[in-house]
């Protein structure tokens, strides 16, 4: 009898395994849609297993197209977890991400070129160089606001003629007061950059900071640099950038 009762409850679980393997993911996106709050998807196909889509728009912004796999390492951790990968040949990147136990979301990694991000830049910016990098201990976007993590730009460039070169740029960012607080800084490169950045509960970041020439007497430089803020008198120039995400 316990025999036959193993038999039945193997059979079950691998039934319920394979509903899992083969669940649609168009489906499970109609469920879940409503939770995916500034977040919408087209071109669905695969299953929830392993899949793509071919459009996904988060807080109006069109992002690249993405296309995943199940991470069982995951589960070691409590978590549903994917390898993901964003974008089209030339320019693609890799993140593994989910949710675990708590129903929060996980980031363990993100590697992209910095290149990636023009589209959202406006037609006046110049192109990037380097990578970016980024990874999270906790990351929470809903009420309370928790995300503690590094954001890293490695060989971070700006792609004028000539090149300026900002050498490899930190962002740590640490919940704090019911918000999020980031230090930006760098290391070598042409140009020294320092910032604080913030996100607080109502969806609205603001970054504010400065960037010099190491060297004060290259007034080329100091001159690039005007174009992105308002000169500070000592060759270098004060910049601010902000926004609201759909929280």
């Amino acid at each position: 009898m316990k025999a036959v009762a193993g038999t039945i409850g193997a059979l079950l679980a691998l039934y319920l395994l394979a509903l899992i393997v083969t669940f649609p993911v168009e489906r499970a996106y109609g469920w879940l849609r409503p939770q995916l709050r500034g977040i919408e998807i087209y071109g669905l196909s695969g299953t929830v297993w392993a899949g793509q889509a071919q459009q996904v728009m988060a807080n109006g912004i069109e992002l690249p197209p993405v296309r995943w796999q199940w991470r069982p390492a995951g589960l070691l951790d409590l978590a549903l977890e994917y390898d993901v990968r964003l974008g089209s040949s030339p320019l693609t990147g890799t993140a593994v991400v989910g949710v675990n136990w708590q129903q929060q979301p996980v980031l363990h990694s993100l590697d992209m070129p910095a290149a990636m991000l023009a589209p959202y830049l406006g037609p006046l910016a110049p192109p990037l160089g380097g990578r970016l990098r980024a990874d999270a201990d906790r990351l929470n976007l809903q009420e309370p606001l928790a995300v503690d993590g590094q954001i890293h730009w490695t060989g971070a460039g700006l792609g004028w003629e000539p090149p300026v070169m900002l050498g490899d740029i930190d962002l740590v960012l640490k919940s704090e007061d019911g918000g999020v607080r980031g230090d930006l800084s760098n290391e070598g490169g042409d140009v020294g950059a320092e910032g604080v950045f913030a996100l607080v509960g109502n969806g609205i970041w603001n970054l504010k900071g400065s960037l010099r020439p190491r060297d004060a007497a290259d007034r080329r430089l100091s001159g690039l640099l005007n174009n992105l803020g308002r000169p500070d008198g000592q060759g270098g120039v004060i910049f601010q950038q902000q926004g609201r995400l759909s929280l």
